[in-house]
């Protein structure tokens, strides 16, 4: 009522014709309005697109493997020493993905350090990787000691070599050619296998037989040699 009596006597239709529109907001005016409104909803989505195109680029620019090899050590070894192992072992593979690169990633899990002991049962229990070189102390304790009649973890190697065990399951590589030579530290024993394509790792029958077939040749071409030189 109040603003009904303040108007009265006062010609309505002429007091709006004599209101001036407002002019149009320029360009930088708008968007320093949308700014003001709206300038933390940008911020966030444009951390979350920034987010999206890192991982893209590192998920793209991440390098294929075509075999992965997983050393269980009492001790960290070197990564001159491992890449030494993994560049030996690509002399002997084959280019799986077709990328014009036989490339062989090293996975090292140190026993002495808690959460590499979890990823190795994690590992054992996905059934995600297949190859695996293990001091004998972790071979024993991690798997030999569940193997039972047909049972087993490492699937039969078919190749000739002093430094395969009796049941071809895997080989140790003590006193093999490229054990004396190489130049990195490594344990004086370790023993190389392939997880069979049963139990966790079932479905994965292609990767084992590659992984199976790069061993074999690898090992055959590292004969088991009186001992030269060692390195401690």
């Amino acid at each position: 009522m109040a603003r009904e009596r303040y108007l009265i006597g006062v010609d309505t239709q002429k007091l709006q014709e004599e209101r001036k529109p407002e002019r149009p907001l320029t360009f930088r005016e708008k968007i320093e309005k949308f700014w003001y409104n709206y300038q933390w909803a940008v911020i966030i989505v444009g951390v979350l697109v920034a987010l999206i195109v890192a991982a893209a680029i590192l998920i793209g620019s991440r390098e294929k493997v075509d075999y992965s090899l997983v050393v269980v050590t009492k001790g960290r070894l070197a990564e001159t020493a491992l890449d030494e192992l993994a560049e030996e072992m690509e002399l002997y593979g084959k280019d799986l993905d077709k990328d014009g690169k036989v490339n062989v990633r090293i996975i090292p899990l140190v026993m002495t350090d808690d959460g590499d002991y979890v990823e190795l049962a994690t590992l054992f229990s996905s059934g995600s990787n297949v190859m695996f070189a293990m001091e004998p102390t972790y071979y024993k304790s991690q798997i030999e000691q569940y193997e039972e009649g047909d049972e087993y973890y490492f699937t039969p190697l078919n190749v000739e070599n002093e430094g395969l065990a009796e049941h071809k399951r895997y080989w140790n590589w003590q006193n093999s050619y490229f054990r004396q030579n190489c130049s990195g530290t490594f344990p004086k024993e370790m023993y190389f296998g392939v997880r069979a394509p049963i139990g966790t790792a079932t479905g994965r029958e292609e990767e084992s037989a590659a992984c199976v077939a790069l061993l074999e040749e690898f090992i055959r071409n590292n004969p088991i040699e009186e001992i030269t030189v060692e390195n401690e």
